[in-house]
């Protein structure tokens, strides 16, 4: 039995050893406002204010997802729920509500009471001292000006910026009300919602990048103290895919796993630890198989077949195109350059993590709470997958805490949920951890771009030859869309008829890629201001083709104005 004072109420709670002081906050007493986004004491989300109890002040910024609830007995907490008064919302929060700050909200609870710390020890800081006391909180929507710009607002050492007029009484009221239920820390997201009786599921997720499974025993999971239900592909065995023309992939593996972190098995339990240690319980025979970690190795390789739905090789898409003839066109070309870009690929990274709580009622009736981005695609494809009538199948999207993307497709976890939900006719809910986020999202596609870009004695573009070779990863998911896009946007701003690219989307034994604010887009458009670059300081003509040509018209023209003004590329 621990004592805690939490926004200058005393409580008792009965909890194990091992709870941080954040989840006794959002589960013990339901203060939901303090999130956990990384459980390392990295991302800043869980921030809390703590002072010994009897002190002065509200205290200073602490990290609660890595401090003991045992060990905040001697404090008094001040959580978001705990920062406004009588009359009505703290200045800081009015101030980032005000000033357009709080965006996805997800991660603003803890910067906002960073802030507070700062202000009621520095009640007029620095634009350094402001950045400064706010590095320990990340956020990944606003780019920290308007944030910066809040804080000297609740300080009084600047006015809140004119905001665009709403268009309407009622979508003003709508503005305030998502404003504030984000800065007073009561707006729900997925990991918020909670039922009476909901279990807590975990996934167990493959060691290996290609393996056979030859056979999983849950026997000893299933008799573990205090787990209530488990689950293996074979009671999942229909393949879905956002795209439902490459539906290719399980929510837990079915004959074999394709990756790391490849989802095996799941298990729900009465909580997480419970859940974990059940996890440790199951047995998989796996028979190890070749696997090919890029995608020229995917290429080099057809006989080591990661993903039955290719059919050839391992090819996800292949796409040819052609406008005008290219090799006519670099023949006569004044100056020619050949280069070859390679991009990693990359992570979202939203301070949420993935999370989704499904919960079926007496009549049969399915609800899903997720995180997700697509609502209508994970509703179509769970209907699908569990054999039920869409009618029967809710799917709700609660505030989301950033995605970028990133929750673009539907998630073994959403198939898991509801799957459990219905076998124990009780709500269950699956928090991904960090780790778990890095294993399982789906980010940017690694390539490789193997770009001929060809200007004429006027230092136009006179044809671009592009060979892009895509790491897709284990299944497909937007795979399809990205080897179109990954030729169709080469052309970015720039006006040129003759170009042709030939895209290969790849299957691998890597963790699958997918959409980051939208398919390839931002790097293929990078592609040829480079390839210019290159191409211009070799035939010296770079003062004529930065100009705009007069045939990209008046649309392009004011484009490439304005990208003059933001970027100082000219100079």
């Amino acid at each position: 039995m621990i004592r805690l004072n939490v926004n200058s109420e005393d409580h008792a709670l009965a909890v194990p050893a091992q709870r941080t002081l954040l989840e006794a906050l959002r589960y013990d007493l339901g203060l939901i406002g303090s999130k956990q986004g990384c459980d390392k004491g990295d991302c800043g989300a869980c921030t809390v204010l703590a002072r010994p109890r009897g002190a002065a002040g509200r205290g200073e910024a602490i990290l609660s997802c890595i401090t003991l609830a045992h060990d905040a007995q001697d404090l008094a907490i001040v959580t978001i729920e705990g920062l406004a008064g009588p009359g009505g919302l703290d200045p800081v929060q009015r101030a980032f509500a005000d000033c357009g700050a709080l965006q996805c909200g997800f991660c603003q609870p803890g910067m906002m009471l960073s802030a507070r710390a700062l202000l009621d020890r520095n009640p007029q800081p620095t634009l350094p001292q402001i950045q400064e006391a706010l590095s320990g909180n990340l956020c990944r929507c606003t780019g920290y000006t308007k944030i910066y710009e809040a804080v000297e607002v609740a300080a009084g050492l600047r006015a809140p910026a004119q905001r665009a007029p709403v268009q309407s009484e009622r979508a003003a009221a709508s503005d305030s009300k998502a404003q504030v239920v984000k800065a007073d820390g009561s707006g729900l997201y997925a990991d918020d919602i909670a039922f009476p009786r909901m279990l807590h599921a975990k996934i167990l997720r493959s060691p290996h990048a290609h393996a056979r499974v030859r056979s999983i025993d849950v026997s000893a999971a299933e008799a573990f103290p205090g787990v209530v239900g488990t689950l293996v592909g074979a009671e999942l065995p229909v393949k879905y895919g956002v795209i439902p023309w490459t539906q290719d992939e399980t929510a837990l593996a079915v004959e074999k796993v394709r990756h790391v972190g490849d989802a095996v098995a799941c298990v729900a339990a009465l909580d997480e630890r419970t859940a974990e240690e059940a996890l440790r319980l199951i047995r998989v025979d796996y028979e190890v198989l070749p696997a090919v970690l890029s995608a020229e190795e995917a290429l080099a390789h057809p006989e080591i077949k990661v993903n039955e739905k290719a059919k050839v090789g391992n090819i996800t898409k292949h796409v040819h195109l052609q406008f005008g003839e290219v090799d006519e066109a670099v023949a006569g070309a004044a100056a020619v350059a050949r280069e070859t870009y390679r991009y990693a690929g990359s992570t979202h990274v939203p301070i949420e993590p993935h999370c989704a709580v499904a919960r079926m009622d007496a009549d049969g009736n399915l609800t899903v709470w997720s995180s997700t981005q697509i609502p209508h695609y994970v509703q179509r494809e769970l209907a699908r997958v569990l054999g039920l009538s869409q009618s029967k199948v809710r799917v709700i999207q609660p505030l989301l805490g950033g995605a970028f993307g990133g929750k673009s497709d539907p998630f073994a976890l959403e198939f898991c949920v509801a799957k459990l939900a219905m076998k124990t006719g009780r709500p269950v809910k699956i928090l991904y951890t960090r780790e778990e986020v890095f294993y399982a999202h789906r980010g940017r596609h690694p390539m490789k771009m193997d770009v001929t870009l060809a200007l004429d004695r006027d230092g136009r573009i006179a044809a671009v030859d592009n060979k892009i070779l895509i790491d897709g990863g284990a299944y497909a998911s937007f795979g399809l869309v990205t080897a179109y896009y990954a030729g169709q946007l080469l052309t970015g701003p720039y006006r040129f008829e003759t170009y042709r690219f030939d895209s290969y989307r790849m299957y691998s034994s890597r963790r699958t890629s997918s959409t980051a604010t939208a398919c390839t887009r931002t790097r293929r458009a990078a592609v040829p201001s480079a390839a210019m670059g290159r191409c211009s300081r070799a035939s010296r003509s770079r003062s004529r083709w930065t100009r705009p040509p007069r045939s990209w018209g008046s649309t392009r023209s004011r484009c490439a104005g304005a990208t003059s003004s933001a970027s100082s590329w000219r100079r």
